[in-house]
């Protein structure tokens, strides 16, 4: 599943500038006229239909929202709307009746998304160094240990259909807090007469040892994140011949926080000195980032119509935004009962980008309820993400300066299930 999201991330972007591109060059030639099967441009047209003419728009089908699916009107540009046998439109296989969008709607979603990191990173080794070994020993903690279970997750989209082409759409979306530890111990003696040979990554683990920082019984890393955000769209419908796939693109604004946490923590009976004492040497570090990201984005959606009661959506969105990340590190060494604290902290701006990608099957009840099921993939890039900004050199921990990674990458993705309340 990792692999293949990797690999859909450059497909999602490039289908989504493309949809733009001919989203443009349809604008700008007018559009295609729509024409179905059968009909000509010299089809007559009557809309008078017992209304004063002024009030209808010829050969544009009138939608009312109170109607019964039964009665939602046919997409036939060029026939009389009033005309309930279509009879200009001779082809009525080919002809789709497309479901009316109601002027105002409330999209509710519930789903299990489940964050997959693009990488491990290694905190402790394991193994006892001989006299002249500067092999590394095996690693036996990373945040490959922790797991990365599905958290709920909810969207809500509050929209308005300002025509049948033409909608505007505030979103909001949120991931619930994921919790994860990974701890591993380790009693076996030491070349120092202690007990302990988990090696951090302050001294190449176990390549070149550090008293007071290796030759550890314990080591446990935490690991806390969450996501938020929120979207304001315009949605466009793109002018195409009356047939089951219609597609509309969005152009709009996307805001996404991500903020995070990473504790990594360690004991040792080795002090600096090289003594032996029960818990002589105990490390915490507490790593705190975040993400405040802000941008345009652009998407487009394909609605494939199987019937007049469901269909199937095909969801694309790409955002380049601006990311301001910053990264807080605090580290607490205590050496035989006495303690120091190291703090240092960073901010900066760049860019960073997001994609995302949802399928889902769609069921309308009614002109007014609808329900969906489906799955979604979103992946961001250049971000800053706690255990990549845990430094593991340890000067650089202890008297700065202070640096920020944010050359990240994660993807969330799971499936999800909403409804629709339109009136």
């Amino acid at each position: 599943m990792d692999s293949f999201l990797e690999r859909a991330k450059p497909v999602v972007r490039g289908l989504a500038v493309l949809v733009m591109l001919a989203g443009t060059a349809i604008a700008q030639d007018g559009g295609i006229a729509p024409q179905p099967a059968g009909a000509t441009s010299e089809t007559p047209c009557n809309c008078n239909c017992g209304q004063q003419p002024e009030s209808r728009q010829c050969g544009v089908p009138q939608v009312n929202l109170a109607i019964s699916p039964e009665d939602w009107p046919p997409v036939c540009q060029q026939c009389d709307p009033c005309d309930p046998l279509q009879s200009c439109c001779p082809n009525q296989d080919e002809l789709y009746i497309i479901p009316p969008r109601p002027r105002l709607y409330v999209v509710s979603e519930l789903g299990a998304i489940r964050r997959n990191p693009t990488h491990n990173i290694d905190f402790a080794s394991l193994g006892s160094l001989l006299t002249g070994t500067v092999s590394p020993a095996p690693v036996v903690l990373s945040t490959g240990d922790l797991n990365y279970d599905f958290t709920a997750a909810g969207r809500l989209v509050v929209g308005h259909a300002i025509d049948e082409c033409l909608q505007i759409e505030g979103v909001y979306f949120g991931v619930t807090e994921g919790d994860n530890t990974a701890t591993v111990r380790d009693n076996t003696p030491n070349v120092h007469g202690g007990f302990g040979n988990l090696f951090s990554p302050f001294g190449g683990f176990g390549s070149t040892p550090i008293l007071g920082l290796d030759f550890n019984n314990l080591a446990q890393i935490h690991y806390t994140s969450s996501l938020y955000g929120a979207e304001l769209n315009i949605r466009r419908k793109l002018p195409t011949s009356p047939s089951k796939l219609t597609t509309s693109i969005l152009f709009g604004v996307r805001y996404t926080g991500l903020p995070e946490s990473f504790d990594y923590d360690t004991n040792s009976d080795i002090t600096k000195a090289g003594t032996v004492v029960t818990n002589g040497s105990l490390k915490s570090i507490h790593v705190a980032t975040t993400n405040e990201m802000v941008g345009p984005q652009i998407g487009a959606l394909f609605e494939f119509y199987g019937e007049n009661r469901w269909w199937v959506n095909v969801e694309m969105k790409a955002a380049i935004m601006n990311n301001r990340s910053t990264q807080s590190t605090t580290y607490t060494n205590v050496n035989n009962g006495t303690t120091t604290v190291y703090s240092g902290n960073l901010r900066e701006d760049h860019t960073a980008f997001a994609e995302e990608l949802a399928v889902s099957a769609v069921y309308r009840w009614s002109p007014h309820f609808t329900t969906q099921i489906g799955y979604k993939a979103l992946w961001m890039q250049n971000l800053a993400l706690a255990p990549d900004n845990l430094n593991t050199d340890i000067d650089i921990l202890t008297t700065g300066p202070a640096q920020l990674n944010h050359a990240s990458s994660t993807v969330y993705h799971g499936p999800y299930a909403g409804i629709m309340l339109g009136w």
